[in-house]
């Protein structure tokens, strides 16, 4: 990659006791640039700090003196069994931070029982990242601009022994994220998407009361009838992710689909 990582640390450093403490140990480890892009929300970032404090509203209602004998924190979801009720979501590019990219972070979901979801946009291939991984393993899927190569990350996520599609549907195109735009960060040449066949669109041509948001680039963003296409191609569970409105919710649900993932793309997308 164009951006190594400037420091390696063969251990976690004694400070490093919390989540926030290794957003710190981040800025000060990998280029300027590149910690910037990970960390930005869209516009002005208003929904990324919403998103921080809901979560920071978030209080625990605790009760005492029980009998924890046969206490655990196992759970089943789509008929797989986890040990917490938690996954690794779906982040793309990690090969930006570090030579073994997501082959790292599925061994480590893999060594703490946690599943993990792999990006349509990793830097390693979904074969090999499924290859790492002995526990559950989802594969987040972006429809493509074709139903042909939609149908092939498909089949080879089902050959790979991935046991969910997990479809992203918030952001058909990137959002603008300012603080990048003011870093001037793009995405180095050799930051390829492994997974993925780049597909040049050409420039659409608009009549004079088109627009050039609805009818040009967003002309190819997918819609329900993708979904419903989807859910006749594949007995894998689909989960819808990107539902913020409970309508989308329910229409997902009607479609076929097998649970959604509320989330606002953590406000990288729309602010």
């Amino acid at each position: 990659m164009n951006y190594p990582i400037y420091k390696k640390l063969d251990s976690i450093p004694a400070d490093i006791v919390s989540l926030d403490d290794y957003e710190q140990l981040a800025r000060n480890s990998m280029p300027a640039e590149v910690f910037t892009y990970i960390h930005s929300g869209g516009a002005d970032e208003y929904t990324l700090a919403r998103n921080r404090q809901a979560f920071a509203d978030i209080s625990l209602y605790s009760r005492v003196l029980e009998k924890f004998d046969t206490a655990s924190t196992r759970t089943t979801l789509l008929g797989q069994e986890f040990r917490h009720p938690f996954l690794l979501a779906p982040v793309a590019h990690q090969g930006l931070v570090h030579q073994e990219a997501e082959l790292a972070s599925a061994q480590a979901a893999d060594a703490l029982d946690t599943g993990f979801i792999t990006s349509n946009l990793a830097s390693k291939s979904l074969e090999d990242i499924a290859a790492q991984t002995g526990g559950p393993k989802w594969f987040q899927l972006y429809i493509q601009s074709t139903r042909e190569h939609t149908l092939e990350l498909v089949r080879r996520a089902e050959q790979a022994g991935y046991s969910a599609i997990v479809v992203t549907v918030d952001v058909p195109i990137n959002g603008l994220r300012n603080n990048i735009q003011r870093s001037g960060f793009q995405l180095p040449p050799d930051a390829q998407q492994i997974n993925i066949q780049r597909v040049k669109s050409q420039p659409k041509e608009l009549a004079p009361d088109q627009s050039v948001i609805f009818q040009g680039i967003m002309s190819e963003s997918p819609n329900w009838r993708d979904m419903e296409w989807l859910r006749k191609i594949t007995r894998l569970p689909i989960i819808v992710k990107g539902i913020t409105h409970p309508m989308d919710a329910k229409r997902s649900i009607e479609l076929g689909a097998n649970g959604v993932v509320v989330s606002n793309h953590g406000g990288r997308g729309l602010d």
